[in-house]
């Protein structure tokens, strides 16, 4: 594998190492900021359409019934209805499903992204759970915690 190595006095180097915590801090503190905000439905839903239509149209369909035998409908399916299944919906979306063609988007997407996808899919096309997932809920499976 190749590799760059790039030599720089020890004041540059200081001078790098600087920026680089600091706009490592930038990307903590925005994290926290999306982690505490609350996203109303409209945007969720919003937001959640776009995801949906750009990365689960393809198998899930635009009308969200799947294609029968190939991709799993989500339209009055238990997954993305029932709230018993709630934590089970927000782990396949985030890891994907072993075995299937169902691809892990937690890396893909972002927490803002995956919570409005999510809350989509559990209000589109009648399902109308009234479910609003939000960034924390997200953060919360990523990093293996109880919601």
């Amino acid at each position: 594998m190749p590799i760059v190595v790039i030599a720089k006095p020890v004041d540059e180097f200081e001078s790098w190492v600087q920026t680089t915590a600091t706009e490592q801090q930038k990307v903590r503190d925005e994290e926290q900021k999306l982690l505490a905000m609350n996203m109303d439905m409209d945007e969720l839903m919003t937001l959640g359409e776009e995801v949906y239509n750009s990365r689960c149209a393809a198998c899930h369909q635009v009308n969200g019934l799947g294609l029968p035998g190939v991709f799993p409908g989500l339209a009055g399916s238990e997954i993305a209805t029932k709230p018993e299944r709630m934590v089970d919906h927000l782990n396949i979306v985030i890891h994907g499903k072993q075995g299937t063609a169902m691809q892990a988007f937690g890396a893909q997407l972002g927490l803002k992204e995956l919570a409005a996808v999510i809350t989509y899919e559990r209000n589109a096309w009648g399902n109308n759970t009234g479910d609003a997932i939000q960034a924390s809920q997200i953060n919360a499976v990523l990093n293996g915690d109880d919601l």
